[in-house]
């Protein structure tokens, strides 16, 4: 792996950081500006902060790149202020709601890291289809419309849209309100009625997700039980990574994603929770998905972990070029990667014009 590569993912680790050798990588190193757009435009510049604070290295690094780095760290802790008073008040609404939802990634999530190492733009809920009308009038009731974020600017959605998005995707157009918090102009709330790119989705899953859904702290915070979350959170990965519309807009691949993995395994990893998750992975044949995610989560974070490779092992798909697919849902067309024989999984990861190694191999049947 080059050496800027191993410097990203070593401040990555912050849960355990090899201080030494990012000392080391640190003297080696030279390439700042590459350094510091990978660790921004990755949503991991805060993390990155808080590893040489704590390793008491920031010292050891130029001025300019420590101190973009720090206001990242900065503006993260204010826009995580900000996102727990909308998810606050999201969570007195639903408190009182008849029908089963569950909250998803960064309403959980940012309670578990460090104060603003991570930040959400968007409070995302899951529902079955049949009760998004019940969710939707209740969001309308606190003041939230549908529309989107354009310039900077609320522009409200048509009927087109808003139609379009139930018929051809698994979430509705956003719900916005304007909140006016410190970092965070507006309150985004995405409503998921399924587990992929899907309209429609196997019922069995949705309801077995949402009936064992848990109590997170506060009334009306429900979450996913612990396996049910990390397979979340491997489809959601397994999603943008693998879906033409993501790869254009160069969403693909973020590092913040597989953080939010190494993060949950350091915390609930254990033999009995991956021989759960070996199962409830097997249960809904979702192998491929969570393969994908842990494989890479595996390399970018160097873990190592009986459980986990075990788990990696007892997921294997029989066809693992799922590492290299990406589909366009629009046409039916698959396309590969074809990734150079040399080229490690990590400095592949961190490759600035992957869509030019895609081939179009075939139309996907039906």
């Amino acid at each position: 792996m080059k050496k800027e590569n191993q410097l990203i993912t070593e401040l990555c680790k912050f849960l355990d950081p090899d201080k030494e050798r990012i000392r080391k990588l640190l003297d080696e190193t030279e390439n700042y500006p590459v350094i510091l757009g990978q660790l921004l435009y990755n949503r991991m510049g805060g993390v990155a902060y808080y590893t040489l604070k704590e390793c008491r290295l920031l010292g050891a690094v130029p001025r300019e790149f420590r101190n973009a780095l720090k206001d990242s760290y900065n503006v993260g802790i204010e826009k995580a202020s900000s996102f727990s008073v909308c998810l606050d008040q999201i969570c007195e609404t639903l408190h009182t709601a008849d029908f089963d939802y569950t909250l998803l990634k960064g309403a959980y999530l940012n309670s578990i890291y460090p104060e603003g190492l991570r930040t959400s733009n968007d409070i995302d809920i899951l529902i079955e289809r049949k009760n998004l009308s019940g969710i939707c009038e209740l969001l309308k009731r606190c003041g939230y419309t549908q529309g989107n974020i354009r310039n900077g600017e609320f522009v409200p959605a048509s009927r087109t849209e808003i139609v379009s998005s139930m018929m051809n995707r698994g979430e509705t157009v956003p719900f916005i309100k304007e909140v006016d918090l410190p970092k965070l102009r507006f309150g985004e709330i995405d409503l998921n009625f399924s587990m992929d790119y899907k309209p429609t989705q196997n019922s069995g899953i949705m309801t077995d997700f949402l009936t064992d859904s848990i109590c997170a702290g506060k009334p009306g915070m429900k979450i996913l039980s612990k396996t049910d979350f990390l397979i979340h959170l491997c489809l959601h990965i397994y999603k943008e990574a693998t879906v033409m519309a993501w790869v254009n807009m160069h969403r693909d691949m973020s590092l913040y994603k597989f953080c939010d993995i190494y993060v949950l395994l350091d915390k609930w990893l254990d033999e009995n929770f991956a021989k759960n998750l070996i199962a409830r992975i097997g249960k809904y044949e979702l192998q491929k998905e969570c393969w994908y995610a842990f494989i890479y989560t595996r390399a970018l974070f160097g873990i190592r972990n009986s459980c986990f490779d075990r788990i990696i092992s007892g997921i294997e798909p029989q066809n693992t070029g799922c590492l290299r697919e990406v589909i366009d849902p629009g046409t039916s067309t698959i396309y590969e990667y074809r990734i150079p024989d040399e080229m490690s999984l990590e400095d592949w990861f961190f490759t600035t014009d992957r869509k030019r190694y895609l081939h179009e191999t075939s139309n996907e049947e039906t």
